[in-house]
């Protein structure tokens, strides 16, 4: 919650308490997704080496545990940001949440984003993929193994 509300310095300590009591647990795929959020707010703060390492170590624990899907998203997120056929994170979302077969109401629901957003992303996506529509864009990600 800390995270979605832009409160990444209150969201720092907490994640890695998170953190720490997922790997007491022994549970790699949940902190590998606490260390992706975490990456996240360190990014933000603008502490991008540690970020980088947090986002290292959570590909480590998705290739472990087989996340096949959240470690594409992750190394397509890594990709430069606006080279051809790169979509972001947040596109990346978009399009899976269509995927599900949502509109852009529900995917905006979902996403916690504004229908308007949602919109906004899509059309990027059809940009940055050379497709023309919903079907495309779904048809495009599953390609290449981001969903």
């Amino acid at each position: 919650m800390l995270v979605a509300a832009g409160r990444y310095a209150e969201a720092v300590p907490v994640l890695r308490e998170a953190r720490a009591c997922w790997q007491q647990m022994a549970a790699p795929y949940e902190v590998a997704r606490i260390r992706l959020d975490l990456a996240q707010s360190l990014d933000a703060l603008g502490d991008h080496e540690t970020a980088a390492r947090e986002r290292d170590l959570a590909a480590e624990l998705l290739e472990q545990v087989g996340a096949r899907r959240d470690l594409a998203r992750l190394n397509a997120g890594r990709r430069g940001r606006g080279a051809p056929g790169s979509l972001s994170a947040r596109e990346l979302e978009v399009v899976a949440a269509v995927a599900a077969g949502g509109t852009n109401r529900e995917a905006a629901e979902q996403l916690h984003i504004s229908e308007r957003t949602v919109a906004r992303h899509l059309a990027n996506v059809y940009l940055k993929t050379g497709v023309s529509s919903r079907t495309g864009a779904v048809s495009w990600a599953r390609d290449r193994g981001l969903l």
